[in-house]
């Protein structure tokens, strides 16, 4: 009896936002959902796109699965942006989401 050959299955659906390859249309349809749908309040990772619900589950996560220290570094809670400084953060605040700024301050 001859032997055949296993051929490995070669990646052919690729998703349009970042090229990442899948097999099927279920796969890439799961990869669009979990990847690039942000849920309302999260606060994704700037280097894998994960959404995390806190700053502080972010912080974790950085820290943990890609070996950054964040003690000095604060996300945006609108767009997960991070910044090393405070008064960056507030700066980008009043810049990209002037309507939040200023809300929970006093007169």
């Amino acid at each position: 009896m001859a032997q055949g050959r296993w051929m490995t299955p070669q990646p052919h659906i690729a998703c349009e936002d970042c090229g990442a390859e899948f097999l099927s249309e279920e796969e890439l349809v799961e990869h669009r959902r979990e990847a690039h749908e942000r849920p309302p309040g999260a606060i994704r990772c700037h280097l894998c796109n994960e959404a995390f619900g806190s700053a502080e589950e972010l912080e974790s996560h950085l820290r943990h699965n890609h070996g950054v220290e964040v003690a000095t570094s604060v996300p945006c809670g609108e767009c997960g942006l991070v910044f090393d400084d405070p008064a960056l953060l507030e700066e980008h605040m009043d810049r990209e989401h002037p309507k939040r700024a200023g809300m929970g301050q006093g007169p």
